[in-house]
């Protein structure tokens, strides 16, 4: 059987007010604005396409989606490129591409998505091994939690992938995949009528961060949804939604999968990863004055938007001092560029 060819979607919402599961609007006047100014340290040829950005130390990483290597280390002190690793390829430290980073204490781990393939590394990426192989094919995402399982976000292929039901998630611990959870959002007209593949394709998972209490936020172009761990998985205990939303879709065929496109007349919301820090998560989010960044406590409740100076991309990073770390695209250059202020100052 041929596996359908599909096209990352790109997630779009709009930003005025935010709703609970039960409809209510957030109140406008509980939350506080505020402008934090950023500075350049350096611009650096090696900077492409950014797909994923860490912070340890004084050390920056980036995974980028083309370019001579995958992953290059910057300094924070001074800008400056202190290794590259990962080439295109088949032989050891290659890798097909894109990849997707995530940070567990000291160690890196790689989702190679054209492979399928899980590796772990150590930060700077001296050994690297192959940690999971043969991933499913409707794992669109890894997300690797603090007790050594990690959390599939998937799209489901049809009936090739029966398996998957209707759910988002999967919980993989160490090879094996020992669970499936998670619903698929049904607040609209689109959602409601919209089979998992569609809905999975307009509600993908663009983010996860492990938080206390045995809980992690599950982050969607629209859509905040909080877990927490049972006996089997974990279940949603909280979800909060952007504003309204509908999407039109096309069917899936024999070797094409299914679509979904937010209508005319919405800005882009939440995208790429969450960030906890010191008690608090913050998540970028996009409308047509550019990106600011929603901070929320762990029960969601919106705490406050940092507005910053400069078009900062996503995604970003806090560093240990609660500085923002983010790269900055000007004209023809692409910077790093640090906060002046720590986010813990300014709540």
């Amino acid at each position: 059987m041929k596996r359908r060819v599909y096209w990352p979607l790109i997630l779009i919402i709009s930003v005025c007010v935010f709703f609970s599961l039960t409809g209510c609007k957030h109140d406008k006047e509980s939350f506080a604005y505020v402008d934090m100014d950023f500075e350049i340290i350096s611009t650096n040829e090696a900077l492409g396409i950014l797909l994923d950005l860490r912070v340890k130390g004084d050390t920056l990483l980036t995974n980028q989606f083309s370019g001579d290597k995958f992953l290059n280390w910057f300094s924070l002190k001074d800008g400056s490129l202190i290794k590259s690793e990962i080439s295109r390829g088949t032989a050891y430290k290659e890798m097909l591409g894109p990849l997707m980073i995530n940070m567990i204490g000291d160690s890196l781990l790689i989702y190679d998505r054209q492979k399928f393939c899980l590796y772990k590394s150590d930060f700077l990426c001296d050994t690297i091994i192959k940690s999971v192989k043969d991933l499913p094919f409707w794992a669109t995402g890894v997300f690797s939690l603090n007790d050594g399982s990690n959390i599939i976000s998937k799209i489901p292929f049809g009936t090739e992938d029966a398996e998957c039901g209707e759910t988002r998630f999967a919980v993989l611990l160490n090879d094996s995949v020992t669970s499936h959870f998670g619903s698929y959002p049904e607040y609209t007209a689109s959602d409601r009528k919209s089979n998992a593949e569609q809905k999975a394709f307009f509600h993908q998972t663009v983010g996860i961060c492990e938080l206390p209490k045995g809980r992690f936020l599950a982050v969607s172009s629209h859509i905040l949804s909080l877990y927490s761990v049972n006996d089997t998985g974990f279940d949603v205990i909280k979800e909060i939604v952007a504003s309204p939303y509908e999407y039109t879709t096309t069917p899936a065929t024999a070797t094409i999968s299914a679509t979904a496109t937010l209508e005319s007349g919405y800005d882009r919301g939440f995208l790429r990863q969450p960030v906890f820090h010191d008690g608090k998560i913050y998540i970028p989010y996009k409308n047509d004055k550019g990106i600011n960044i929603y901070c929320y406590d762990t029960d969601l409740n919106l705490i406050g938007i940092i507005i910053p100076s400069l078009p900062i991309l996503t995604p970003f990073a806090i560093d240990d001092d609660g500085r923002i770390v983010a790269l900055v695209e000007e004209e023809n250059s692409t910077n790093i560029s640090i906060s002046k202020i720590s986010v813990e100052d300014i709540w």
